[in-house]
């Protein structure tokens, strides 16, 4: 089942039938499963009663699971009231207006550990009410509603409410729920016209469209006119054999002709944390020509990789070691079924030896016991959607050191209750010896680039080279590099535009984007014209607004094919807020500021909670000395999302334009006191206080700053200085020092230097 998400990503759209440019000709049709039965029974019955086959249902008595006997369920001051009226299934609820209502179950939503149910309301939106049933049996505290939100009070005024965007099927979770899902979005009428193949993740969701495969079958045409692939759009293997090699224990990979990526990024379109860059998925494209995945961003993964976050699969599995040599989904899961091809320890035992692992002297741990399993070490859980246990695909080992060093979250603690990470790390070396230091770990720079420790920029740079390291990480690491501008960061971005791996291009574009104009269009015009669509899009996105500086004409004819594709991408999705704010930015760096006004309106009409859009608008505001407009348009927002520290630093800033100082210190501070961890926040808030004039004050606040991120250069240009007037030379010398081993191309610092050590020699 799919949580249902806040994020700002591009969702998925189908492609216009009018749009030849980028549209695939001659496509295969959908021919739904009936046309798969009769060839592939065997098949069929696996994935019958699967949760693919239940992913979703018209709700009826065989499908509704839950306790719709007029059982109350209380929650944030209602009480919703499940009932049953002649064979139809209602909830009577909070509505949009907070009123009272009944509201028909249209359809159910997954199946284990717990059933959401989908209701409609105009425009043809399917929603998923936010009050779950617990499918669990009772011994297990099944059998019961419960709220996905349990500690955030949800109303009808919440941006998390069932009738909300978020929690929108058609936006949200449609594409990875059906088959051939077709979202239909009228942008002038904001309705939808929803329509799939199939209600459910059937036979077409995986193996593509089958009407080619139907006529191979049935030798209705020419099979040479068809694929290699009996005329299915993509090859996908059952498993790969594998053969355990008696001295290590572990298994070897038979050689195979096609590559590993095909099951695992069919897998990915729905088991992984991305956005939609384009319309209807073509079967067989390449993962990156449709979707971008997460890097390990913080929110997501916790900063050693593990899922903090539902992030469903994917990256966890693509750092570790199996997918490293070749290990696919189905050698674990039957593919149809999706049940694991053995249980327990017998499913590591296929490839890796018993005799080796499944001992005491391996596990250390009592023989047949739980903790004995290999997935309790090595697999850990998370609680998902609050009951749904989520296994860690990452396989990784147990690494009480890190969670010493970084407060990673650690399972030999999760599991003994009441011991802590130094327990835990001293039994491993009593277990392995003291002599025997853990392997280096990507944890160790993507933590210092989170934290912005004075060494990160060093690590991030050694992460970013390390080829031990899965991609995914050092993408993260690159990413986290553009917050470390210099020649160092510069000089390695030269190297990443021009890497063999698209993850790492598409990372390199995070670091281009801070850099000067000229730099900016030099570097991300190397990847105009770069074979995967997502990184085209994003290089052209880069420029966009600047293209007039490419002087070449081919690279103004890869600019201009780039980035049709990537408005194209955003006119596709014009339900979603991000993409009306994505679009609205480029009209904006083309200077089309009525075009760019009137689609962060649209998102704001469309999503009121959605922040990035208030915050934009009223910036246009400011640069066309409106702040007339701009001051209602944040109040608006700050009626809404009252604990919303950006909105408060954009009014504090509006405040100082309009020469209400003293209330703009308390926009500022309140800013500050919101976002704790936020150390630009409390750097503007020092600014304000030294205008002010309350000295010690601002200086208190940029150590505060300074302490949460010692990197930050903006900061350490102002504390300097403080810290010289407030005569703490000692302390300036000492974070001078610092900022010189942090960036030592630094001139700002280089001068600052000099003129403390003049002074120390004059006195």
């Amino acid at each position: 089942m799919l949580k249902l998400l806040i994020i700002a990503f591009i969702f998925y759209s189908p492609v216009s039938e009018t749009d030849e440019i980028y549209t695939h000709q001659k496509n295969p049709e959908y021919t739904g499963i009936a046309a798969c039965k009769t060839c592939h029974s065997k098949e069929v019955a696996l994935w019958q009663n699967s949760h693919h086959d239940l992913a979703m249902q018209i709700a009826n008595e065989e499908t509704v699971l839950g306790d719709f006997s007029n059982r109350a369920y209380e929650y944030a001051g209602t009480k919703s009231v499940f009932l049953k009226k002649d064979n139809h299934f209602y909830v009577r609820t909070d509505g949009a207006d907070g009123k009272l209502a009944e509201f028909e179950i249209k359809y159910t939503f997954g199946i284990y550990p717990l059933q959401q149910y989908l209701i409609e309301i105009p425009g043809g939106r399917l929603q998923a009410f936010t009050i779950a049933w617990d499918t669990r049996p009772k011994q297990e505290q099944g059998q019961r509603w419960f709220h996905l939100y349990p500690d955030e009070q949800v109303t009808h005024t919440h941006l998390l409410h069932w009738t909300g965007l978020r929690q929108n099927w058609n936006l949200a979770c449609a594409e990875c729920h059906s088959t051939d899902l077709r979202k239909n979005y009228d942008a002038a009428t904001n309705n939808y016209q929803t329509s799939w193949s199939d209600l459910d993740v059937s036979c077409e969701a995986c193996h593509g469209p089958g009407s080619k495969h139907v006529a191979w079958a049935s030798n209705a045409t020419d099979s040479n006119s068809l694929s290699a692939n009996n005329g299915l759009a993509i090859h996908l293997e059952d498993s790969h054999l594998w053969k355990q090699d008696k001295q290590t224990g572990n298994a070897k990979r038979s050689p195979v002709k096609k590559s590993s990526d095909a099951e695992i990024t069919t897998c990915a379109r729905c088991h992984s944390r991305r956005s939609n860059i384009w319309g209807q998925y073509q079967h067989g494209s390449a993962f990156l020509d449709h979707y971008v995945p997460s890097t390990l961003e913080a929110g997501l993964y916790t900063a050693d990789g593990q899922a903090d976050d539902e992030v469903y699969v994917y990256g966890s599995f693509l750092q570790s070691k199996m997918y490293r040599q070749g290990v696919i989904c189905s050698d674990c899961h039957e593919p149809h079924s999706l049940k694991l091809k053995a249980e327990g320890n017998q499913l590591c035992s296929r490839c890796h030896s018993a005799k080796n692992y499944a001992t005491e002297k391996h596990h250390f741990h009592p023989l047949d016991s739980t903790s004995s399993l290999c997935v309790s070490c090595h697999m850990p859980v998370k609680n998902i959607m609050q009951i749904d246990q989520r296994h860690d695909h990452s396989f990784r080992i147990p690494r009480p050191d890190l969670s010493l060093q970084m407060d990673t979250p650690n399972v030999c603690t999760t599991c003994h209750k009441g011991k802590n990470n130094q327990w835990a790390q001293t039994v491993l070396e009593q277990w392995y010896g003291k002599e025997k230091s853990p392997a280096a770990h990507f944890a160790t720079a993507l933590d210092a680039g989170r934290q912005g420790i004075p060494d990160a920029h060093r690590l991030l740079l050694l992460a970013a080279n390390n080829t031990a390291y899965p991609t995914i990480a050092k993408a993260t690491a690159i990413t986290l590099l553009s917050q470390y501008p210099g020649a160092d960061t510069y000089a390695a971005s030269q190297q990443y535009v021009q890497h063999t791996d698209p993850k790492i291009r598409l990372a390199s574009l995070d670091i281009i984007d801070t850099l000067p104009s000229q730099l900016r269009i030099k570097l991300a015009a190397k990847l105009l014209n770069d074979p995967v669509r997502a990184v085209r899009i994003r290089a052209a996105s880069t420029i966009a607004g600047n293209q007039q500086l490419l002087k070449d004409k081919t690279l103004s004819k890869h600019y201009e094919t780039s980035i049709g594709e990537y408005l194209h991408s955003l006119q596709e999705n014009l339900d979603d807020p991000a993409s009306l704010t994505n679009l609205a930015n480029y009209y904006r760096q083309t200077s089309a500021m009525e075009k760019a006004e009137t689609h962060y309106q649209a998102a704001i009409r469309i999503e009121r909670f959605y922040i990035p859009a208030y915050l934009n608008l009223a910036d246009i505001y400011r640069q066309q000395n409106q702040d007339n407009k701009a001051e209602p348009l944040i109040n608006t927002a700050l009626s809404l999302m009252p604990d919303t520290a950006e909105l408060y630093h954009a009014y504090g800033l509006l405040l100082i334009r309009t020469d209400r100082q003293e209330k703009a210190l308390a926009m500022f501070k309140k800013a500050s006191d919101l976002d704790a961890e936020n150390a630009y926040l409390k750097y503007v808030y020092a600014l304000a206080l030294d205008s002010a004039g309350k000295k010690q004050a601002s200086l208190n606040m940029l150590r505060v700053s300074h302490n949460l991120n010692p990197s930050h250069q903006e900061i350490l240009l102002a504390l300097v200085p403080a810290l010289m007037n407030a005569g703490h030379y000692k302390e300036a010398e000492k974070t001078t020092g610092l900022w010189l081993r942090i960036a030592p191309w630094n001139e700002n610092a280089k001068m600052l230097l000099q003129q403390i050590k003049q002074r120390n020699r004059q006195h």
